[in-house]
């Protein structure tokens, strides 16, 4: 699990691939519930979302959200508590920590 946060513009950001990924989730799964709850993501920052093509053989183009640090711990909050989404939370947590720390 390398790389789960990155930095952007002096701030740190995950995005909905890397959590849908680390938890075991389909992306699409994960897009559903940051639409539904979008109003709720948007009082902690703003919503980027991108276009990457997708490492599937189809190579159709993919909806990437780009969060922040509160709308990352928001989502994960929405997940259920597998063994999986348990020790990807703690990860997550730990390298957006370790990434502040660089930064500041």
């Amino acid at each position: 699990m390398n790389n789960l946060v990155k930095v952007f513009q002096e701030d740190v950001f995950t995005d909905s691939l890397v959590i849908a990924e680390g938890t075991g989730n389909a992306h699409r799964s994960v897009v559903k519930i940051i639409k539904k709850y979008s109003d709720y993501f948007l009082k902690m920052g703003f919503l980027t979302v991108h276009s990457k093509l997708s490492d599937n053989l189809r190579k159709t183009m993919v909806q990437v959200y780009r969060l922040n640090e509160p709308q990352a711990t928001f989502l994960m909050t929405l997940l259920g508590n597998s063994e999986i989404v348990v020790n990807f939370k703690l990860e997550l947590v730990k390298q957006f920590y370790t990434m502040r720390q660089i930064l500041l």
